[in-house]
């Protein structure tokens, strides 16, 4: 067979193209992609670290790897696409014969009978003559394995044992051989390689960045776009397949353009004057902002105290990277508002940026177009196209799923990463993500156990990969800052935690860690404990708000509740006082509107007068809102200074005009007398009798000397709550206290085993004897659930609410089961339609309205995951949320 053969009849792309598209002209646009996303997209850590092992030749390797990915597609059972039975494949088969490939009925029922042989992937290692077995080094198995995972999953399969590589050899017969060679050659031409035996061993980090590569690259090059660009440019001679070491000179401009439109590639700020002024809005750097600007690689631990500008010193730190930027953080509150302070900051740049989490596609940042004008790159105001996106927008390419996590500046919830220590299809990608990035995780101290067990993993693909990496915390528990600590280092800490402290950890293979104290100006928080029994909670509460509103008439008054019944009781009980409310039990768009009300209200530059404010956990960490006074119910130390937070969070010149007389903040905080053993929920009784018993010591609390032992004291590591143990158990018999332990200890010990049975075990997959069977268990699974990040002990599911009449906000008004029919793409249907989303929990109480729900589990979009639920009249309330059945 002539070379013009072969380029003109073996195809590669043909769903959505006008014909199809030659096999080699798609793996010589992969092949230009990959080298693009090498110079241009890979940040300068991983660059570095991809030719440490490849040497100087490494954008031509990785060419040649892109270039043959696809190979497997040159086999007779692809090529004729038996199960497409239209007109149009029975000529284009018809077409195929007569130009002498054997396409043969007999030829293709062999791949019929045997799945392995219809994955191309697998044919494309056969042709390159390469095999891999379940006992072979990664080191030396890395570029097999990376072709066989392009299309998702990691797999050894029995094609290379011998079991039915004679069927696969009679199946090609000597034309298709003939034809791999040929491709090869065109391929070693393009990247100027000898052959493909040129390929080094790497280390198992480096074949896993370079496995996620491919797939991004393959994703890219398959666009609709460039494909039909290449057929026209192949009609018009201005691509020649028959010149192939003259096809990335010429597709270079264009698919750096598409890589640019797709995936995006990163633009810093285009002087460090001008990052410092976007980020800190021309005021003086504090100091762990001022240390931000000097800190190199590694990983940078910052603990201070609420309100401290760790935010900026994270932003700060990343305007001297130039590299892409992952910012994470516990909520979906606290995601929407980083955002728009990260949209901010972005002024003046150009960048692609993604918001991840579940619902995301409901916020104001995907209403923008998501493709922008040219108008737009110059800031031309005169362009009827532009809008002010604070220098971020989106694109179609990274719109969903583990994309976003490829978006040159992503800001989402820490579970998008804590997928990546999950084993899922597409696992190399998420984790190819996640190093080429600063990353940067705030409220560290919210990872529960179970949520640091699969951090830790990340912590060490960022070791491996030395990727930097940012923790912004106000709390951190010695034996979570311990873990992470060592997971990184590679060492046991030498030195105590601290607080309030800066620390860089070296992923070098160095123990030392560089600590800096923080200055910090030193004040008292007085308390009050004031104890009562549980069914009273509620009204000592409403006391406790009629006594300080009739002091204090212009006060911004807040109370934190433990659960959702109690908020939405307390709620009622003082509507006349008009509380904007808020906690889990509330469509999205009311969440929205409340937050976005106390932001605006009495947020930064808020001016608002007597307000009441109730809510649940979601206040403590998701608003950035200022309290003149609080009462919150006794609740973990960390989530106690949080919510202390919430308390004169800033100079206000207007304070003494709202509470005339106080001089200093002061905390009320609510402890039930004598708890059952379920009257503390969502927290375990002895976790909460620690907190109380350090308290009732004392009559302040002291930042921030006093923190880190609060913290320690009230958050003790499994093996000193098993010492406590030993010790109840010495001097008395089983009491209720001892009870309370015994079950904490078990709840850690569960909660740390069932981490460890479902995360990736990347410590086998980094040893340099690695075996590729280690690297299956990083993609065995088809997908996993955003859920699966969190340990959930209180089951619940998800509803979008449909209320006809309009009054419950952001309710579905249409038919339940036109929810059904809205496509994945429609994503304005799709905003609209998780406005009214929430998660109901699956308990007694809820089953008559879990009785009425819908399963919307035949939707062709991310809704196939809801019940849709019809709401009857007083079954919700505007003000509280969902009150259950009338």
């Amino acid at each position: 067979m002539s070379t013009p053969h072969l380029h003109r009849y073996l195809w590669a792309k043909f769903d959505g193209a006008s014909q199809p598209y030659p096999l080699l002209a798609h793996l010589l646009d992969t092949a230009t992609v990959i080298s693009l996303l090498y110079q241009h997209w890979l940040r300068k850590g991983l660059r570095d670290l991809l030719a440490k092992e490849l040497g100087s030749r490494a954008p031509s390797i990785l060419s040649f790897l892109a270039g043959v990915h696809d190979l497997g597609k040159a086999n007779p059972y692809f090529q004729a696409q038996p199960r497409q039975h239209s007109a149009q494949w029975k000529a284009f088969r018809t077409e195929l014969s007569g130009h002498g490939l054997d396409i043969s009925a007999d030829l293709t029922e062999i791949y019929i009978d045997h799945q392995e042989l219809r994955r191309h992937e697998n044919i494309s290692v056969c042709g390159l003559n390469w095999s891999v077995h379940q006992e072979d080094k990664i080191t030396t198995s890395w570029a097999p394995m990376a072709v066989i995972a392009h299309h998702g999953k990691f797999s050894i399969p029995k094609i290379f044992d011998g079991l039915i590589s004679e069927d696969l050899e009679d199946s090609l017969a000597e034309t298709w051989p003939l034809l791999h060679e040929r491709i090869i050659d065109e391929v070693l031409k393009a990247t100027k390689l000898d052959s493909s035996d040129d390929i080094p061993p790497v280390s198992p980090e480096v074949g896993i960045l370079i496995s996620g590569l491919l797939v991004l690259a393959d994703r890219i090059a398959s666009q609709a776009e460039l494909v039909e660009s290449g057929l026209e440019q192949l009609q018009t001679e201005a691509l020649d397949l028959n010149a192939p070491e003259k096809w990335a000179a010429v597709r270079k401009d264009e698919c750096l353009a598409l890589i640019e439109k797709t995936v995006g590639i990163y633009h810093p700020w285009p002087e460090e004057e001008l990052a410092d002024s976007a980020i800190l809005g021309g005021y003086p750097p504090r100091f762990t902002q001022e240390k931000a600007v000097g800190v190199g690689d590694g990983l940078w631990n910052v603990m201070a105290p609420t309100g401290s500008g760790k935010t900026e010193a994270a932003l700060l730190r990343h305007s001297r990277r130039n590299e892409r930027l992952i910012f994470l953080l516990p909520t979906q509150a606290t995601t929407n508002a980083i955002m728009r302070r990260v949209q901010k900051a972005f002024q003046g740049t150009h960048n692609v940026a993604a918001l991840a989490h579940s619902l995301a596609v409901t916020e104001d940042f995907y209403q923008q177009p998501a493709t922008v004008s040219e108008g737009t790159r110059e800031y031309n105001d005169h362009d009827d196209h532009y809008q002010d996106t604070g220098g971020l927008y989106p694109t179609e390419f990274i719109r969903s799923g583990a994309s976003r996590l490829l978006a040159p500046v992503c800001v989402g919830t820490v579970d998008q990463a804590l997928m990546g220590s999950l084993p899922s299809k597409f696992n190399h990608l998420r984790l190819l993500a996640l190093a080429n990035a600063h990353i940067v995780i705030d409220e560290v101290h919210t990872l529960d156990q179970y949520q640091s067990e699969l951090m830790e993993i990340l912590v060490k693909w960022w070791s491996a990969t030395n990727t930097p990496v940012t923790f912004l915390t106000a709390t951190m528990p010695a034996w979570q800052r311990d873990k992470f600590s060592q997971a990184y280092t590679g060492f046991s800490s030498t030195s105590p935690a601290q607080f309030p402290t800066v620390e860089e950890w070296s992923a070098c293979g160095n123990s030392a860690i560089d600590i800096a104290d923080i200055p910090t100006e030193c004040y008292a928080i007085p308390f009050h404990l004031d104890r009562g029994e549980e069914k009273d909670l509620v009204r000592r509460h409403a006391e406790w708000v009629r006594t300080q509103r009739k002091k204090f008439p212009d006060a911004r008054i807040g109370v934190i509740c433990n659960t959702v019944d109690r908020a939405q009781q307390l709620a009622v009980e003082l509507e006349d006082f008009h509380p904007v409310v808020l906690h889990s039990r509330m469509t999205a768009e009311h969440r929205n509107q409340s937050a976005l009300t106390l932001e605006k209200t009495i947020g930064k530059g808020g001016r608002t007068r007597n307000c009441l404010v109730i809510g649940t956990q979601a206040i403590e960490a998701s608003l950035d809102i200022d309290l003149d006074l609080l009462r919150t119910e006794l609740c973990p130390a960390p989530s106690l200074i949080q919510r202390a937070g919430r308390l004169w969070r800033r100079q206000d010149p207007e304070r003494h005009l709202r509470v005339p007389g106080m001089m200093n903040k002061e905390l009320n905080i609510s402890v039930i007398k004598h708890p059952t053993p379920g009257a503390t929920l969502p927290y375990l009784r002895s976790l909460l009798q620690r907190v109380e018993n350090w308290l009732e010591r004392r009559k302040e609390i002291k930042f921030p000397d006093d923190i880190q032992d609060f913290i320690d004291q009230t958050t003790p590591s499994l093996e000193a709550l098993m010492a406590e143990i030993d010790d109840d158990a010495v001097a008395s018999e089983l009491n209720s206290d001892l009870q309370d332990k015994i079950a904490e200890s078990s709840q850690t010990i569960t909660s740390r085993s069932q981490a460890r049975n479902v995360r990736i075990k990347l410590d086998a997959v980094l040893q340099d004897d690695a075996k590729v069977e280690s690297l299956v268990g990083l993609t065995s699974q088809d997908s996993v659930e955003e859920s699966s990040t969190r340990l959930i002990d209180r089951p619940s599911i998800r509803v979008i609410l449909c209320d006809s009449g309009g009054e419950i906000p952001g309710a579905w008004e249409a038919d339940p089961t036109t929810l059904i029919a809205i496509r994945g793409r429609d994503t304005t249907q799709l905003r609209r339609a998780l406005q009214g989303s929430m998660s109901i929990p699956d308990t007694s109480r809820f089953s008559g309205l879990k009785d009425r729900t819908i399963s919307l589990g035949d939707a062709k979009s991310l809704l196939r995951g809801y019940y849709a639920l019809p709401m009857n009249p007083g079954e919700y309330d505007r003000v509280v949320g969902l009150l259950g059945e009338g």
